[in-house]
């Protein structure tokens, strides 16, 4: 009875088995975390290993760090610049969107000609940065008067002349190279003297008055102290000065005419006297030829008279003519 139980037993433990897939196995065995699992198969155990991954390259940048922002007319300034992640032969190079405005060299140097607003790009390769840079022109701080016929003191205001002066006056912008509007003159008093806009200034009365220039927010005001009629001593130092000056030219021009016209006379003179003695020279040969006498006989030989020549002696103590020629008329 016993036995009869335990084969039912076994028999229904095999049927639960095969119904819920239960099995008994080993335990895997271990393995390294840091190898990767084989691949293959029973006829293939070779392990494959993966293709090696390369890191991507670092992105470059090109950065402008330091720029003027704002630059007066006649000035320069400096870029500064990097690139993040550079190598070496890396080449910067830079372009003024307009060169009216400011130029640029290689080196980043910013010279500013002209007010407007300009772009400055720095290029390497693909990469390109830029800065807005404005051009403005100097400013001006001060205006003062100048008189060309006077040396003004410093910090002088106040100036004495006379009745019939004529003074021009121009207006002196600082710092040099800074630009205003339009200058405009204005005189206190038109009963004493005139003023023109182009600064020329005119004493008519005596009396006192005053002169301002002015120039956008900029002004400075002188006065005039108008005296007596009478001659400035400038004016009367102009008169003598132009006097001796032009006296000296007419007698510098007069010289001049005097001696060439001696030179003109002296060689007028001397062709005529040439002329005459060439004239006399020829009647002189004409005459003398005409005083020849030719002697012709047997054995005898051709004599003439030459002028101013002696008469030799032949063996016989008669006088014997020399053979004349006309070298003896020279």
């Amino acid at each position: 009875m016993k036995r009869r139980f335990a084969v039912i037993l076994c028999l229904v433990l095999v049927s639960m088995v095969s119904v819920t897939g239960f099995a008994f196995a080993e335990d895997p065995p271990a393995t390294d975390p840091a190898t990767p699992p084989a691949t293959g198969t029973d006829t293939d155990p070779a392990a494959v290993v993966p293709p090696a991954v390369e890191e991507p390259k670092p992105v470059k940048i090109l950065q402008i760090t330091s720029a003027p922002s704002e630059l007066n007319v006649g000035d320069e300034g400096q870029l500064q610049w990097q690139i993040v992640n550079g190598e070496d032969g890396d080449v910067v190079y830079f372009e003024s969107s307009n060169q009216g405005v400011a130029l640029v060299d290689g080196s980043g140097k910013v010279a500013a000609v002209g007010p407007g607003t300009v772009e400055i790009t720095a290029i390497s390769g693909d990469m390109r940065n830029s800065v807005l840079i404005k051009v403005r022109d100097i400013e001006a701080t001060s205006i003062s008067i100048e008189i060309r016929e006077i040396t003004k003191k410093k910090d002088q205001s106040e100036f004495e002349i006379k009745v019939g002066d004529v003074l021009h006056l121009s207006a002196v912008i600082a710092p040099e190279g800074s630009k205003v509007g339009s200058v405009t003159w204005e005189i206190s008093d038109t009963e004493v003297a005139t003023l023109d806009n182009s600064g020329e200034f005119i004493a008519t009365k005596k009396g006192t008055t005053e002169v301002t220039v002015t120039a956008d927010s900029l002004t400075e005001t002188i006065t005039f102290v108008i005296g007596e009629s009478g001659i400035a001593l400038a004016t009367i130092l102009k008169w003598v000065i132009g006097g001796v000056v032009g006296i000296a030219a007419i007698i510098i021009i007069i010289v001049l005419a005097v001696k060439n016209n001696k030179m003109k006379k002296a060689a007028k003179k001397r062709a005529s006297d040439k002329k005459k003695q060439q004239e006399r020279l020829r009647r002189e040969i004409q005459a003398e030829s005409e005083k020849l006498t030719p002697v012709v006989g047997p054995e005898t030989k051709i004599y003439g008279t030459a002028v101013g020549a002696g008469k030799p002696e032949n063996v016989d103590g008669d006088v014997e003519e020399e053979p004349f020629t006309l070298d003896d008329l020279e």
